[in-house]
């Protein structure tokens, strides 16, 4: 998950992330907010962040 106020150094490392994940894998880092909205979007109730790990590494419950 990507933090919206990174910088620097967190903003380079996440960058290069979204790079890999975009050219390895089709996906792309997002925000907690963007997050929340597909989660809506797609029907569920709620949505909860339970762990985040060096700003980037995501747990999270998604709740129909």
């Amino acid at each position: 998950m990507m933090s919206e106020e990174a910088k620097g150094n967190a903003a380079k490392f996440i960058s290069q992330m979204d790079l890999h994940m975009a050219t390895q894998f089709g996906g792309k880092q997002r925000t907690e907010k963007q997050l929340k909205s597909m989660a809506v979007d797609a029907g569920f109730s709620s949505f909860q962040l339970k762990c985040l790990v060096f700003n980037m590494i995501a747990v999270m419950e998604f709740y129909k």
